[in-house]
């Protein structure tokens, strides 16, 4: 006969849910990881064949990337906020974090528009730099607005009063998911620096 108490069925219930929603999210960002590790590979494979436009980054691209860091320590704070039951001051801070978002946006159109202005263009049989280049930097842009959607509905569930101390689990793994999304733009942002002005 199980002597367990429904509270601790239910709590065991819910961290085993915790656990499955964690390691979903670690999947899908294995997945994306291993996605741009490859397209990165490639990049550096054809970077030596004839038909590669040599380019340089503009500067806006450096101050997208302070924006997005700068949005990963806002999340911090509405993580914070979530585990302290306040729950308004998180949304607030979630708030930042997609208006740093929208800059961010703004600033990569931009730079995108800078680059072709300078000659660099998606599809052109003589020149494949562009072709990698705006793949991998839109295809980091079609993730951070998933990443959006996200942080959306966790600011709706924030001013809601869905979050505590005892349940934030949403909260965290959009937390986790916007970091990787912030680290990953670090590195390609890197990636690229370095190898356009080699």
């Amino acid at each position: 006969m199980d002597t367990t108490s429904p509270d601790i069925k239910l709590e065991l219930a819910r961290k085993q849910t915790e656990r499955s929603r964690v390691f979903l999210l670690w999947l899908g960002i294995g997945s994306m990881a291993m996605t741009f590790a490859g397209l990165t590979s490639a990049f550096i494979v054809r970077e030596g064949q004839r038909n590669w436009f040599e380019f340089s980054m503009p500067p806006v691209f450096w101050y997208s990337t302070v924006v997005l860091l700068l949005s990963s320590v806002l999340m911090n704070f509405a993580l914070q906020q979530a585990r302290k039951n306040e729950g308004k001051k998180a949304g607030l801070f979630l708030l930042g974090v997609l208006g740093l978002a929208a800059v961010f946006a703004v600033l990569q159109i931009y730079g995108w528009k800078t680059m072709i202005d300078g000659g660099l263009y998606f599809s052109d049989r003589k020149n494949v730099s562009g072709s990698f280049f705006y793949t991998i930097t839109c295809l980091h842009f079609v993730h951070l607005l998933a990443g959006v959607i996200t942080v959306m509905v966790s600011t709706v569930r924030a001013f809601a009063g869905k979050y505590s101390a005892q349940n934030h689990l949403g909260m965290k793994l959009t937390a986790y998911f916007w970091h990787f999304l912030d680290l990953l733009w670090l590195y390609l942002f890197i990636f690229l620096t370095i190898k356009t002005s080699a």
